[in-house]
């Protein structure tokens, strides 16, 4: 059952945010990126820190407990990304904190049917947290790209004078 909500929630978040090639990212697309990065970095740190227990005893609790906080953290980033836009630092909007949580919401769902799925094959040595973490790091470079254009964009067109 939770293997089948993760994967509708992931191909809703990849139909919402994903761009055609002819088409940049747009800025939710990117709020959502970085949400669902922050869920997957946030999954793979805590994943990695909680004891893995057999599946008759408490997996599920440890499965939702690393995917809320992988939510907690996009939601969270979210939040201050808002606060800093309202300091000065961008244009606050409702719908980009939205964005990020629907991001990350996508992500922890992933995280909490894979965890689902491969509970007790942590002892075959196969841990799901390097997989969590490259997909943070994937999910954060267009974020980051975009961050790096505008932060320092408008100084490279200001010192070609």
């Amino acid at each position: 059952m939770h293997h089948r909500l993760a994967a509708v929630c992931w191909v809703v978040f990849l139909h919402l945010f994903a761009a055609s090639p002819a088409s940049p990212l747009t800025d939710k697309t990117l709020h959502g990126l970085a949400g669902a990065s922050c869920a997957l970095m946030t999954c793979a740190v805590v994943s990695a820190l909680i004891p893995s227990e057999p599946a008759e005893k408490g997996s599920f609790q440890r499965s939702i407990t690393v995917a809320a906080s992988g939510l907690g953290s996009a939601v969270l980033a979210g939040v201050v990304k808002e606060l800093l836009d309202l300091k000065g630092f961008g244009r606050a909007e409702w719908l980009d904190l939205a964005a990020a949580a629907a991001g990350g919401l996508a992500a922890s769902s992933f995280v909490l049917a894979a965890s689902r799925l491969a509970s007790g094959r942590e002892a075959s040595g196969r841990p799901l947290e390097p997989v969590f973490a490259s997909f943070g790091v994937v999910f954060a470079l267009p974020p980051g790209e975009a961050l790096l254009r505008r932060l320092f964009g408008r100084r490279t067109g200001a010192s070609s004078d």
